[in-house]
C-alpha cells in the first residue's frame, strides 16, 4: 500500500486508530508526531475500512465513491502512487462580539501526496484563506500580528475580515528499518497529552531536516530548523532568522512505561552574520556543555522528560517537565529566584471509557514566570510570534478535559478548559510574554507562579461532526463556542470579555489549530 511519509496530525484524523497505538502490545513511540506512515498506516487503513460506506452508491458510482469513500484522484502504479484531494474549511457563524458583521471561514487548497518505489515520499498541500475569525481570536490576531497557527494576514476587501495563506510539504526517505531522513516545512509534536511544554504545533509552519532512528526499544529523534522573529527585519526587510537543534530518545523500558528525554538549543544574531552553527549540529551531543562552551549568552537552551504509563489496554497516564533555567543553591533556599525556570504537565487518557467509542481525557499544564523566554527575545522559545510549547506561554495553571464519543462516522465532542495567568501590562513584566526579554523583569527574588494582573479563563466547547470522508478527513461541522476572559485590573490590552459563538462548517481537517486559549 502507498506511504504518505507523514500521517494527518490532527486529533480528529488520529482519532480513529489512536486507541490501537496504545495497547500493550503496542511498541510503537507515540510521544513523537506526525505519525510516520510507515509505521502506522497499516493500523490506521484496517481501521478506517470499517468506516466505508457499503451501498451501491458509495462502491460502484464514481461520484459515490469520491464524495464517500475514495481519494479524489489515486494514479495507481507498481512502482509509484501520486494521490490528491481537494481542500476546504467552508464555516458561517454568529458572534454576540460582531454585532454587525458575520463571522466566516472560506478556505480552499489542494493535497498532493504519494510514493516513488517503496523508499521515497513526498506531500504537499495549500491553503488560500479569507476569514472573519470570533472577536477574541481577531483581537488576538491585531495584537500578534498573526493568525494563531497559521501566519501573517493581510487586511481583505478593506474590512474586518483577513486574507492569507500557507503549504505544509515534505520529501522522505526511508532506506531501511530503522532510518528515516525527512526535509520539509511543517511543524511537530512531543508528548502524550493534549498540550506539549516540550514542543508543539502551537506556532506557524517552518522549514526543517528530521532525521529519526529506531533500534530495539529506543527511538532517537533529530530535528534542525530555521525560525523567525516577526517582529524585528533585516535592513531588506526580512524577518530575522534563528535556528534550533533538537533532540528526543524515546525507550520502552516495559511493555507499559516509556520514558523519554528532550534537548534543544536556540541561536541566532540580529545582525545575520552567524547563520548555522556547527557547534550545535552534532546528532549525538549533550546541548548545554556545547553552549557553554561557546558562550551561554550566544544560545538559549532548554532540557525536557516524557513518561508515559499503560495503566491497561484502555487507559493510560502520562506527564512531562520541562527545565529552562535554575540554579539549585536558589531552589533550596526557595526565595523565589526568577531564573529558576521549569513547568510540568500530568495527566491521563482512556478509550471506550465505560462505554465503546468514548474517550475521556483531562490534565493539568504549570510554568513558572519567565520560563521559555531569554535575555535577546531573538532566541526566546518562540517563532512567528507564537510560543512554541503552550499557547499561553509561561506563568500560568491550566486544567483541560476534552471528551468525544464516537460512532462510525458521527462525533459528538466537548472540551472544557479553566486558565489563570499572571499577565503585564504595557510597562511590565511578570513573566507571562515570551517575547520581552527577561532582563526587564521586576524584581529578583520573591517571584511567585501567577504574580502579575490576574487573569482567569474559561472555553467551552461542544461539537457535532460527521465524517464524510475519511480518506482525507473531510466532515461536517455544527459546534458552539463559549468562552469567558475576566481581569482583576482592566488595560488596553486586557478586557473583561464573554464570547458565544455557533457556527456550521464543511471542513477538511488536517491540521490542528488551537483558538482554545
Amino acid at each position: 500500500k502507498a506511504q504518505y511519509g507523514n500521517m494527518p496530525a490532527s486529533h480528529s484524523a488520529i482519532q480513529h486508530y489512536e486507541n490501537h497505538l496504545y495497547e500493550l502490545g503496542n511498541s510503537i513511540h507515540t510521544s513523537i508526531q506526525p505519525y510516520s506512515s510507515f509505521e502506522v498506516k497499516s493500523i490506521a487503513d484496517s481501521t478506517l475500512a470499517n468506516l466505508q460506506i457499503n451501498s451501491n452508491f458509495a462502491t460502484q458510482k464514481w461520484l459515490g465513491r469520491k464524495l464517500l469513500n475514495e481519494h479524489f484522484i489515486h494514479i495507481k502504479n507498481k512502482d509509484y502512487n501520486i494521490i490528491a484531494n481537494p481542500l476546504l474549511n467552508l464555516r458561517l457563524g454568529q458572534d454576540n462580539n460582531w454585532t454587525e458583521q458575520t463571522p466566516y471561514q472560506n478556505t480552499r487548497g489542494f493535497q498532493l501526496m504519494g510514493n516513488v518505489g517503496e523508499r521515497f515520499t513526498f506531500y504537499s498541500d495549500f491553503y488560500e484563506n479569507q476569514a472573519l475569525h470570533p472577536k477574541y481570536i481577531w483581537d488576538y490576531a491585531n495584537a500578534t500580528q498573526v493568525n494563531p497557527g497559521q501566519g501573517k494576514y493581510k487586511v481583505f476587501n478593506e474590512s474586518d475580515a483577513r486574507d492569507y495563506g500557507f503549504a505544509n510539504g515534505n520529501i522522505t526517505y526511508q532506506p531501511n528499518q530503522y532510518f528515516n531522513f525527512q526535509f520539509g516545512h511543517g511543524k511537530h509534536f512531543l508528548g502524550d497529552g493534549y498540550r506539549s511544554l516540550l514542543l508543539s504545533d502551537n506556532s506557524f509552519n517552518y522549514p526543517y531536516f528530521r532525521i529519526t532512528a529506531e533500534v530495539w526499544k529506543i527511538k532517537y529523534w533529530v530535528l534542525y530548523t530555521k525560525m523567525l522573529d516577526v517582529y524585528e527585519t533585516y535592513s531588506d526587510g526580512s524577518f530575522l532568522n534563528k535556528y534550533t537543534s533538537s533532540h528526543f530518545v524515546s525507550f520502552n523500558l516495559t511493555k507499559r512505561l516509556n520514558f523519554g528525554l528532550f534537548e534543544t538549543v536556540i541561536y541566532g544574531d540580529e545582525d545575520g552574520t552567524r547563520g548555522l552553527d556547527v557547534n550545535f549540529l552534532n546528532p549525538v551531543i549533550f546541548f548545554r556543555p556545547v553552549e557553554f562552551s561557546v558562550g551561554s549568552r550566544s544560545a538559549n537552551a532548554l532540557i525536557g522528560l516524557n513518561l508515559k504509563y499503560k495503566i491497561t489496554n484502555q487507559l493510560y497516564a502520562y506527564g512531562q517537565f520541562i527545565l529552562d533555567e535554575f540554579k539549585f543553591s536558589e531552589l533550596r533556599a526557595g526565595n523565589g529566584w526568577w531564573a529558576n525556570k521549569y513547568g510540568w504537565q500530568l495527566g491521563f487518557k482512556s478509550f471506550d471509557t465505560f462505554v465503546e467509542g468514548l474517550t475521556f481525557q483531562t490534565e493539568v499544564n504549570w510554568t513558572r514566570p519567565y520560563t521559555y523566554s531569554h535575555k535577546f527575545v531573538l532566541q526566546n522559545y518562540a517563532h512567528y510570534g507564537q510560543p512554541l510549547a503552550h499557547p499561553l506561554g509561561a506563568n500560568f495553571v491550566e486544567s483541560i478535559t476534552n471528551i468525544q464519543y464516537q460512532v462510525k462516522r458521527f462525533s459528538l465532542s466537548g472540551s472544557l478548559m479553566f486558565a489563570q495567568q499572571g499577565r503585564d501590562n504595557s510597562d511590565t513584566n511578570w513573566g507571562s510574554d515570551v517575547y520581552i526579554s527577561y532582563d526587564e523583569r521586576e524584581q529578583d527574588y520573591d517571584n511567585t507562579p501567577l504574580q502579575g494582573i490576574q487573569t482567569d479563563m474559561m472555553y467551552l466547547n461542544a461539537n457535532l461532526g460527521y465524517l464524510i470522508n475519511p480518506s482525507y478527513n473531510l466532515r461536517f461541522e455544527i459546534g458552539y463556542t463559549y468562552r469567558k476572559f475576566s481581569t482583576d485590573i482592566e488595560t488596553d490590552i486586557l478586557k473583561n470579555n464573554t464570547t458565544n459563538y455557533i457556527f456550521v462548517g464543511l471542513v477538511t481537517r488536517l491540521n490542528n489549530y488551537y483558538y482554545d486559549f
